[in-house]
């Protein structure tokens, strides 16, 4: 029988570690303005792919 099997998820039993996550915002934060760039970057790139279909609607209906 096969020990890893793909369509029987694991059981995660520990929680979310607030420490772990706060260690893990301090090795980033050297970083923190490329990261804050790529993050705007990507809500601006939704934003226009979500506009797109409304510009090309008021394309056709003209």
């Amino acid at each position: 029988m096969a020990r890893n099997r793909y369509d029987i998820d694991e059981k995660l039993d520990a929680p979310f570690n607030f420490t772990q996550f706060k260690n893990l915002l301090g090795f980033s934060r050297p970083y923190f303005r490329p990261l804050s760039q790529t993050l705007v970057a990507m809500v601006v790139a939704s934003a226009l792919n979500l506009l797109s279909p409304l510009i090309l609607m008021t394309a056709i209906n003209r």
